[in-house]
């Protein structure tokens, strides 16, 4: 199911009814482009935090899809944010894993 939550009077590449409608033409396991907003929005990232871990190697790279103004028009495959905020919330599990064992050990410590 796609990320997209934005409004039907948004552009369509960031999810509208008729985004929608396109999305609904493409081929089975086709993975969508997510644009810079879709993917600040699906992240609660902003434009700066984003371009910060992409140069540290935190985050997936964008696909640049042609020039635009001064810059270059990015996006995103779907697949490559889902799976970075499923290892996000991965780690999340694995410290609270940590801290509970922690917490077990000093309990048996009696600390």
């Amino acid at each position: 199911m796609p990320m997209h939550t934005q409004t039907a009077s948004s552009n369509a590449s960031t999810g509208t009814a008729r985004g929608a409608a396109r999305r609904a033409k493409l081929p089975e396991g086709f993975d969508p482009l997510m644009r810079f907003t879709a993917v600040c929005a699906a992240t609660a990232l902003s434009r700066t935090t984003i371009y910060k871990l992409v140069r540290e190697g935190k985050f997936p790279m964008p696909l640049h899809l042609g020039q635009r103004g001064q810059g270059f028009e990015m996006a995103w495959p779907e697949s490559e944010i889902r799976a970075w905020i499923d290892s996000r919330k991965a780690e999340r599990d694995e410290r609270a894993r940590q801290l509970l064992a922690s917490a077990a050990i000093a309990d048996a410590q009696g600390v």
